[in-house]
């Protein structure tokens, strides 16, 4: 049994020679030690500079599982797994020789096989030539589950940002995708915008074209009756005719007048609800006829002369004003 006394712990021998009094002062120190040991928060082992255990606390013996009578059996390197034995003897060594120094995130094995991890500091004394080394064992199994959820949390984490950020990529892949569609779709319709502009201002320029055609055209019929029909009307109305070939003369003058007066076309363009009676009668009054003349050019009786003026006046909108009918006709373009 390698079991060593409290007194070789302390480097106090039993074998010095000294009074009562120094053996009581011993007595007291190795009571006040033990308590201390007893007392400790930590698992603390104590051993000599070969690693074989010399001491242990209950705290030790709650971590190892072993009673202290079986650890103090032992050597330090049984307690520990294989995979971790290269770093706590390099950690021994280390506090052998500088007297002092740690092992982080180390591990040790209790009697019953479960690995526990702890952090280790250690700690040499010498007394008369012989090295003591002092080991405290802390439990850090809940600290490195903790760190461990944190690190499977960050992972989990990680990983969702992860797949948050490939959905955000292809979600600014798309925006461009959709970006360059709306942009190629903008300049299709700006082509188009362009080539409207094109064909209205082409269609103007027919238009114009056509207007002018018109105007010339209408110049022309204008021209040609006022020189080569009104002259022989004029001669026609300065012989001795009867009546009835008066009002010949008449209607074909009158008539001649409406296909070149501007006045009966746009008339019946602007007021398509008036009759053709109706717009003969209007140019008729526009020309300063009076109502009897009226009704002999056209062959009827003044009462229906009357009767077309008031239609005239009312699909003009002005029969219950006190307007001038033929006034009002002359303002129209």
């Amino acid at each position: 049994m390698r079991e060593k006394r409290w007194w070789v712990l302390l480097g106090i021998s039993r074998d010095v020679a000294g009074s009562k009094r120094v053996e009581e002062a011993l007595k007291k120190s190795e009571e006040k030690y033990r308590a201390i040991l007893e007392n400790a928060s930590d698992a603390i082992l104590l051993t000599d500079e070969e690693g074989n255990l010399l001491e242990a606390n209950r705290k030790a013996e709650e971590l190892f599982g072993y009673e202290r009578e079986e650890l103090l059996q032992m050597h330090y390197t049984e307690l520990h797994p294989m995979n971790e034995l290269g770093r706590t003897i390099e950690a021994f060594k280390n506090i052998v020789s500088s007297g002092q120094g740690f092992l982080h995130n180390g591990s040790v094995v209790r009697k019953n096989g479960k690995v526990v991890c702890v952090d280790i500091t250690g700690s040499a004394t010498e007394y008369n030539g012989s090295k003591f080394i002092q080991g405290s064992f802390r439990d850090i199994t809940e600290k490195v589950h903790a760190k461990e959820i944190l690190e499977q949390t960050v992972k989990e984490h990680t990983a969702e940002l992860s797949e948050k950020n490939k959905l955000l990529v292809n979600e600014i892949r798309e925006h461009k995708r959709d970006k360059a569609a709306l942009r190629k779709k903008t300049n299709d319709l700006q082509l188009h915008s362009n080539k409207l502009k094109e064909l209205n201002a082409a269609l103007k320029v027919l238009l114009k074209q056509r207007e002018e055609d018109r105007t010339e055209l209408e110049d022309k019929v204008l021209t040609n009756v006022k020189h080569l029909l009104v002259p022989h009307l004029e001669t026609l109305k300065k012989k001795k005719l009867d009546r009835e070939g008066m009002t010949i003369v008449e209607i074909l003058e009158s008539n001649l007048k409406n296909i070149i007066s501007p006045f009966s076309h746009k008339l019946s363009s602007k007021y398509l609800n008036l009759t053709p009676t109706e717009i003969k009668v209007a140019n008729l009054i526009r020309e300063g006829k009076s109502t009897k003349e009226i009704a002999q050019f056209m062959r009827v009786s003044a009462n229906a002369v009357n009767h077309h003026r008031h239609h005239i006046r009312e699909k003009l909108g002005i029969l219950a004003q006190k307007v001038n009918l033929r006034s009002y006709l002359s303002t129209l373009p």
